[in-house]
């Protein structure tokens, strides 16, 4: 049987997730990428091609016999200035050459605010392009998803594995609404099937879970159980941030600028159509992390971490006098009335300090309302590797 679903971008992530879910039920497909030869497939019911979203003989090739167009191309990997243009110029090439026959499925980002970074306007202008062709389109607007190779995913993994402390500023708190990998391919594979009245369609599409930027950076921490305590700043440049990406994570920096550009826009579910119109309850946040298990990346080498920060020309000024917090939930403490009483939470009127030469001060409070346990570190300098050291034999005693 010859192939009627196309797949642009079959070598990207969701892409190639999407065509394994395919070939795992023997659906034919033609997978189309400018990489052809980075397709990963293991079956003969798909067929690999070229194409080239600029080159209208592998567009009109790659069309033959199909009825279902996956459109799942980016421009990510072109310089700061050329991405939003060219999957601009790319969504207008197809266009031209799509009919009443065809259904378009696109994966967009949730984009309805003003003043949208060039990622997330490029991914809008995208959709709008589609939706003016000929075709049936359907268009699904998600925010970060969550599986290996996602590209915010791995950053977000790499950064938390690597920097020995999370830094809060104010522009980490927008909320997302992260959405596993399974559920994504799970909309796209439906959407196939799915017959809609309306020739064009949009639907936002999250996880269970709307948490900030902030909460995915300390709840991934928690789930891999690591030890990452929080700086919290009103104000940090976000050309900084980008120069902590630099050292940390020189391998996703790119990315991550683009990404830190959206940052600061809400990308939240507004309308759940899609929970109505398709057949599955999005998972949690936690098990969408769950889902993404893989083996763990190397610890971070605290002192060499902390002495390459430590070069960079305005970084220890920015966080010279800063404290790294923590809160564990009465229910994350193992033995939370030795804890107390090991620390005289009780007669200190819920509050218990220590002063360290050459380490800085300690303190623990705790919050009977809120039912948790705070723990606050002043490092006396801040980049120096003994205090940190101390600080987590600290908590890891107390977490026993």
């Amino acid at each position: 049987m010859s192939a009627e679903i196309l797949i642009i971008g079959a070598s990207g992530f969701i892409g190639s997730n999407l065509l394994r879910e395919f070939e795992r039920h023997s659906t034919p497909v033609r997978a189309s990428s400018r990489h052809p030869e980075n397709i990963l497939s293991n079956s003969n019911s798909t067929e690999t091609t070229f194409l080239d979203l600029e080159d209208a003989n592998t567009i009109e090739k790659s069309l033959e016999g199909i009825s279902t167009i996956y459109y799942l191309a980016h421009a990510m990997g072109y310089g700061k200035d050329q991405f939003g243009e060219k999957e601009k110029i790319q969504a207008q090439n197809l266009s031209k050459y799509l009919t009443d026959k065809h259904k378009v499925i696109y994966l967009g980002g949730i984009a309805r605010e003003e003043g949208l970074s060039e990622h997330l306007q490029s991914r809008k202008t995208v959709g709008e392009i589609l939706r003016k062709s000929t075709a049936k389109t359907i268009e699904f607007q998600a925010s970060i998803v969550i599986g290996k190779g996602s590209a915010s995913f791995e950053m977000i993994r790499a950064l938390v594995y690597r920097l020995p402390f999370i830094v809060s500023a104010e522009w980490a708190n927008s909320l997302c609404q992260p959405i596993a990998l399974k559920d994504v391919v799970s909309y796209l594979i439906q959407a196939n099937e799915k017959k809609l009245r309306k020739k064009h369609n949009v639907f936002e599409i999250g996880g269970s879970d709307q948490l900030t930027y902030r909460e995915l950076l300390v709840e991934f921490s928690k789930h891999e159980n690591l030890f990452r305590p929080e700086i919290r700043l009103k104000k940090f440049p976000k050309d900084l941030a980008v120069d902590i990406m630099k050292i940390i994570i020189p391998e996703y920096v790119e990315v991550g600028a683009k990404l830190l550009g959206s940052i600061e826009i809400p990308t939240t579910v507004k309308d759940n159509s899609a929970l109505e119109k398709f057949d599955f309850i999005p998972v949690s946040f936690k098990e969408a992390l769950s889902l993404s298990k893989d083996s763990p990346l190397k610890q971070v080498n605290l002192a060499e971490t902390l002495n390459k920060l430590k070069k960079h020309p305005t970084l220890p000024s920015y966080l010279a006098g800063q404290t790294l917090q923590l809160s564990f939930s009465y229910q994350e403490l193992k033995s939370l009335d030795r804890v107390i009483d090991r620390f005289n939470l009780r007669e200190a009127l819920g509050e218990h300090s220590m002063k360290l030469p050459f380490v800085g001060e300690i303190k623990i409070s705790n919050n009977k309302e809120r039912e948790l346990l705070l723990f606050a570190y002043r490092p006396k300098y801040f980049f120096q590797a003994l205090g940190w050291s101390f600080f987590e034999r600290v908590i890891r005693e107390i977490k026993k």
